[in-house]
């Protein structure tokens, strides 16, 4: 903090310049300052800067620009001595703060004042009975200490004055001291004492001890003094020099910037990805083709081909893959897996088909008995129309030749050939024979029953035979669950 005062010697005005150290070098944070101006009862202004950077190489102090931080512009400040113009001046207190994040505040700066009030203590009621107590059983009456009102001890962050300046009617000496923070302050300690007069009556006897039992002690009031501190806050004006605001052109440039590196940590990671992917399959592939289902789907030469192809891939990694770009890391990467495409296809397939093929013949039993049992309900219970189970028994009927012939032809065929049974066609025709069971099963679900025709009463001894006969004509016979000789 730098400020500048006017100094009166020999009857000669001069302006000094005064400079104190707020934060030092690798002062740690956060922490807090205080700084009383003690020389001011008028508005006026100090600077805050930038303390020694002789450390610094010229190269790195441009980059600070402007070593005047901010100019503060106080006013006010004459306002509030004049308002306090009955109490004593503690001075104009500027409050600092260094943040969490090293970011340096000014929180406030105000006007401090003190008053000094009397109050009067009055003698409470058990000190009177104590003291007439040991007058009656011949104590006598001790003589009352004086009352010393308590030193007022306050802490400061004040700078000391190079140049004592005597004033008449100062009491308190400024010395520097340390608060815990190891910060400097002035302690101004006033002590006042107000002695109070004791009257006390004597008898000539009092050198042998002897006392007059009609000797009193006239007790008074002891006034106490009270301090008081008014704070006022002060007006003040930044003008801040050490931060620009940037122009247009510069947030621009600072987007660009930024964009620009994020780009390029892009681009390095999506390299490192496609970099690896690439280790990752050479290996992979070279350990799957010494495997028993991939030796199963190639021949001799394919097999060859394929290895020669990975071993010159993994030496151009060992020799110029690490300084590839991306695009040659993703073209060698593609040439690759387009080598060994259909190897990996024939594999894949065979994999499938045992799942696949269970769960088709499992739908078309399923489907099939539904079909018989639906067929066998009455006339009058119907709830399919001829056309519905027409359509799935036609579905049955095409899925199983397609599955029997397709399935057939491709044990003729060698496994290292295309295959002809494909995965994606078994799920086509499972989802087909599905749609069909599934409509015909919401039907059955959400049918309404028929209602029946009511019975008429007849006396015939027969009746009940009837009825009997045509319970056993509803009954369903039973069937073989397949007619498929595997099942």
């Amino acid at each position: 903090v730098e400020f500048n005062r006017e100094v009166e010697e020999d009857g000669i005005k001069t302006l000094k310049h005064n400079k104190r150290i707020l934060f030092q070098r690798m002062a740690p944070y956060p922490q807090r300052k205080v700084i009383t101006f003690n020389r001011y009862t008028d508005d006026f202004a100090f600077n805050i800067n930038y303390g020694d950077l002789s450390f610094l190489s010229q190269e790195d102090l441009s980059v600070f620009g402007s070593l005047n931080l901010t100019t503060v512009k106080l006013s006010g400040v004459g306002d509030s001595f004049q308002k306090h113009a009955d109490a004593e001046s503690k001075g104009i207190k500027a409050h600092f703060n260094m943040d969490e994040s090293g970011v340096f505040l000014l929180d406030r700066v105000e006007s401090v004042f003190e008053t000094i009030v009397e109050e009067k203590e009055e003698e409470s009621t058990l000190t009177k009975l104590g003291n007439t107590i040991s007058t009656l059983f011949g104590g006598g009456s001790s003589e009352p200490t004086t009352n010393v009102t308590e030193p007022v001890q306050e802490e400061e962050e004040v700078l000391p004055e190079s140049a004592k300046e005597n004033k008449e009617g100062q009491k308190a000496k400024d010395k520097e001291t340390k608060d815990d923070f190891g910060r400097n302050t002035n302690e101004e300690k006033s002590q006042e004492k107000s002695e109070d007069t004791t009257s006390k009556t004597e008898t000539p006897e009092e050198k042998g001890g002897e006392k007059s039992e009609n000797a009193e002690n006239e007790k008074k009031a002891k006034p106490q003094v009270k301090r008081t501190k008014i704070s006022e806050d002060v007006t003040m004006e930044l003008l801040i020099n050490d931060v620009v605001d940037p122009t247009v052109d510069d947030i621009l440039s600072s987007k660009k910037k930024l964009q620009d590196l994020t780009d390029r940590d892009l681009a390095k990671q999506e390299r490192e990805k496609v970099l690896n992917s690439l280790e990752a399959f050479i290996f992979e592939t070279q350990e799957k083709l010494y495997q028993e289902d991939h030796q199963h789907v190639v021949t001799e030469e394919e097999q060859e081909q394929i290895l020669t192809k990975l071993r010159e891939a993994s030496d151009w990694m060992d020799e110029e893959g690490y300084t590839a770009t991306t695009k040659e890391l993703r073209e060698k990467l593609s040439h690759l897996k387009s080598l060994c495409k259909d190897m990996f296809f024939r594999v894949e397939e065979r994999r499938k088909w045992p799942e696949l093929l269970t769960t088709l013949d499992n739908m078309l039993n399923t489907s099939a008995f539904f079909l018989r049992s639906a067929k066998l309900i009455p006339e009058d219970d119907h709830i399919f129309t001829e056309v519905e189970l027409n359509m799935l028994e036609k579905v049955i009927n095409e899925t199983t030749i397609w599955k029997n012939e397709t399935v057939a032809e491709q044990e003729k065929r060698s496994p290292r050939e295309r295959p002809i049974l494909l995965s994606r066609d078994i799920e086509s025709k499972l989802v087909l024979l599905e749609r069909e069971m599934n409509y015909l099963l919401n039907k059955a679900k959400f049918a309404k029953p028929k209602p029946k025709p009511k019975a008429k009463n007849e006396t015939s001894p027969n009746a009940g035979n009837k009825a009997n006969a045509t319970a056993e004509e509803k009954v369903i016979p039973s069937t073989d669950e397949s007619e498929n000789p595997k099942t």
